[in-house]
């Protein structure tokens, strides 16, 4: 998959998947939450490591509902997840993980998520780099 809000990286031979919300309003949040969801859930179980940037997205109640859908939905495809761009609202990552039964992290930076990602998954590996049939 290639998307300018979905992007791919490899830290220390580990796979990361990046998505990016930063700055979208309602409507554009929820198409590329749907894009997403569309791609993890076709990624083997517990195989999916990803990072999610949120800082200045505009949510609303329906876009709340669709996103703790989506993080059920793609719960058995997703290893671990990391929050980055919450800021003071880290207490959302709560309720959010109550409603949805996920373990979403929050971190202020992309590197602080990227060295917990990649320190998780050398304590367990299960995911390695070279998997091209991921992308």
């Amino acid at each position: 998959m290639n998307s300018s809000f979905l992007t791919f990286e490899s830290v220390d031979g580990i796979d990361l998947v990046i998505a990016d919300y930063r700055g979208c309003m309602p409507d554009e949040f929820l198409r590329r939450l749907r894009v997403v969801s569309d791609w993890v859930v076709q990624q083997p179980p517990r195989s999916v490591l990803i990072i999610t940037l949120v800082k200045g997205i505009v949510y609303d109640p329906g876009a709340m509902r669709e996103l703790v859908a989506m993080l059920r939905e793609t719960k058995p495809h997703v290893r671990a997840s990391a929050v980055v761009g919450l800021g003071h609202l880290t207490l959302l990552i709560r309720v959010i993980n109550h409603l949805s039964g996920r373990g979403l992290q929050a971190f202020e930076s992309v590197e602080e998520a990227k060295q917990w990602l990649t320190e998780l998954t050398k304590r367990a590996p299960a995911v390695r780099s070279g998997d091209t049939s991921r992308r």
